[in-house]
């Protein structure tokens, strides 16, 4: 495994474990444990998932919680003071936890900066270790920062082959934000899982176009989050450090970039007051 560090000094390993719309509670179990066996060491998690409590009680019957990396996320929804201190708590209590090592806010959105100063101040108390974003691009942050005293840790967004990002991935490099990579398969799309760049590349190194499409994102110190209710498939995500790709393999994959989503665009202001005031993931 290899780590990255954030500003507030912790190390974060480079391959998390994903668990968005994980709610059976025997398969969430059987991919914990199994990755915590595997060597994850960094969860990830949101209220919207509706798995707090289930991974609480998870974490605490196999008593890992002290060994891991847990991330959590509030809804836009609970942007308002008060609110925001509700989810977290709430999010504490369901999680068996004393404090989170990063939470997110989850989607800009209209009391951001209401939000920001609850987390900074949990952050103070050493509740929060790592205050943090997810989906907020450059200007966001910028809009962001005019309220912040304390800047954003890392920014979970959407990154892989065909989403690559590159202008806010050196902008938060610059600003040293760790960027974090949610669906970083595309949500296992089968044309960027049999794109044959990524292809004859894996034939090169033993390994699966999947491997390759993770191991690009890490070569430029992106932390990558996939999911799955495979063991087999978790072993695969995680078997990547016994390789580096070459600058000209890198420079291959990045002609592939199709600026293709496969989740919402933060840039689209309709998707965000659809994701804060409308019920569309109540069932996500």
């Amino acid at each position: 495994m290899e780590y990255i560090k954030s500003e507030s000094g912790q190390d974060f390993p480079m391959v998390g474990f994903g668990t968005f719309k994980m709610k059976d509670p025997e398969i969430l179990e059987k991919m914990i444990d199994g990755a915590y066996k595997i060597g994850y060491r960094f969860f990830d998690t949101a209220w919207v998932y509706k798995n707090e409590g289930m991974i609480g009680n998870i974490l605490e019957n196999l008593k890992i919680r002290k060994n891991i990396a847990l991330a959590t996320k509030i809804w836009p929804k609970d942007f308002k003071k008060d609110d925001t201190k509700m989810s977290i708590e709430r999010s504490l209590k369901d999680l068996k936890t004393d404090y989170l090592d990063v939470m997110y806010l989850h989607w800009p959105g209209d009391f951001s900066d209401q939000a920001w100063k609850v987390m900074e101040d949990y952050y103070e108390q050493g509740i929060i270790k790592n205050i943090s974003v997810s989906n907020f691009t450059q200007k966001h942050l910028e809009k962001l920062s005019l309220s912040a005293n304390i800047k954003p840790m890392l920014d979970q967004i959407e990154l892989h082959p065909y989403l690559q990002l590159n202008e806010l991935v050196d902008y938060l490099k610059k600003n040293k934000i760790i960027p974090l990579a949610w669906s970083p398969l595309s949500r296992g799309n089968s044309s960027l899982l049999n794109d044959q760049v990524l292809e004859k590349i894996g034939k090169k190194y033993n390994k699966t176009s999947a491997q390759i499409a993770l191991k690009f994102n890490i070569e430029r110190g992106v932390i990558v989050i996939p999911k799955t209710n495979h063991i087999e498939r978790a072993k695969e995500n995680f078997d990547l450090f016994d390789f580096s790709l070459t600058k000209e393999e890198m420079d291959q994959i990045k002609k592939i970039d199709k600026n293709e989503r496969s989740g919402g665009d933060p840039n689209d202001d309709e998707y965000l007051r659809n994701t804060q005031y409308s019920d569309r993931w109540k069932e996500v």
